[in-house]
């Protein structure tokens, strides 16, 4: 199973080592409907109307593609053993109209750290067919927003400081983001431009809020993806990976069209796909373009159709 949280001393990160997970401290519930690209991210629920003791961390879609979530989340985790919920807003209560996924790849930034501070805390989760029926949210494009800009933390992290209560509604808080000279007072100097931090008094995130969004409402703009914090005392500023910071990167792969053969995703077919070809296939990764015949596995029964895709695109170059 899915280790809920990776970490900085454990319990720095928003996760849980339940998969129970209440709410956002301080917050109000949101209501049904607002956010609907908001995304539970859970083990397999079943099809069950209540995922609360499935859910795990949150998540963004932000292609039909691709959901978006906190790299700590998923770092030990395999592709089949994830669900995807997009367009719940209660774990107690999900809804018909609800788009459930499986993942067929879990792709972390090559930069992932989990020692010390968390670096590079972005992970893309490939769901296994498109969500065409819900809008993503836009990914920010600016590196940093300036220091006092408004924005909201939304997730079902814990509610309480003592970490107990426990609440099926998103919830959500208006915070303000806080400059990186605060952020690294906070927490030192190994926090860099990748890192956006916000604070408000009395609201904060908590465990279980971990893959969540901070974002902007006008326009919407997904800023950061909630990654670590103080225990849930809201003494210091809540860190966020910054989404502007790595927006190239999340790009890279969101705006990829799947081509069978590029297994390296440069858009090209050529030498350079054998070596991630030979990884997915001989690591067990199911990633789409190396299954080249289509049958939900990459295998030596991949190989020969694969070598024969080289051969034709370097005839046809």
């Amino acid at each position: 199973m899915i280790r809920t949280f990776a970490c900085l001393l454990l319990t720095l990160c928003f996760c849980t080592t339940s998969h129970a997970q209440p709410r956002i401290i301080g917050g109000t519930d949101v209501p049904e409907g607002s956010y609907p690209w908001m995304a539970s991210i859970g083990s397999p629920s079943g099809g069950s109307t209540n995922i609360r003791a499935f859910q795990f961390c949150g998540g963004m879609l932000v292609s039909p593609d691709y959901v978006l979530t906190a790299a700590h989340c998923v770092d030990r985790g395999v592709a089949s053993g994830i669900e995807v919920v997009v367009g719940v807003t209660n774990l107690g209560n999900v809804p018909s109209t609800a788009q459930r996924r499986g993942v067929t790849e879990i792709i972390i930034h090559p930069d992932y750290r989990s020692e010390g501070f968390l670096s590079a805390d972005v992970a893309l989760l490939r769901l296994d067919s498109p969500i065409t029926n819900i809008t993503p949210i836009p990914i920010a494009t600016s590196p940093t927003p300036a220091a006092g800009t408004v924005v909201k933390a939304i997730g079902w992290g814990f509610a309480d400081r003592d970490r107990q209560l426990l609440l099926d509604p998103l919830q959500q808080i208006t915070t303000q983001t806080v400059s990186l000279s605060q952020l690294q007072s906070d927490w030192g100097n190994s926090i860099t431009l990748e890192h956006l931090g916000a604070f408000a008094d009395d609201k904060n995130g908590c465990n279980g809020d971990s893959g969540g969004p901070l974002f902007t409402e006008s326009p919407l703009s997904l800023l950061g993806i909630t990654s670590f914090g103080d225990f849930c005392m809201g003494i210091n500023a809540d860190a966020y990976a910054n989404v502007g910071f790595f927006s190239a990167y999340i790009n890279s792969i969101i705006l990829v069209e799947s081509i069978p053969g590029d297994v390296n995703r440069d858009g090209i077919i050529n030498f350079l796909d054998i070596a991630s070809f030979i990884s997915a296939m001989t690591n067990g990764v199911y990633q789409v373009e190396a299954d080249i015949d289509q049958n939900g596995v990459v295998d030596f029964l991949d190989l020969a159709p694969f070598i024969a895709i080289l051969v034709n695109q370097s005839t046809e170059l």
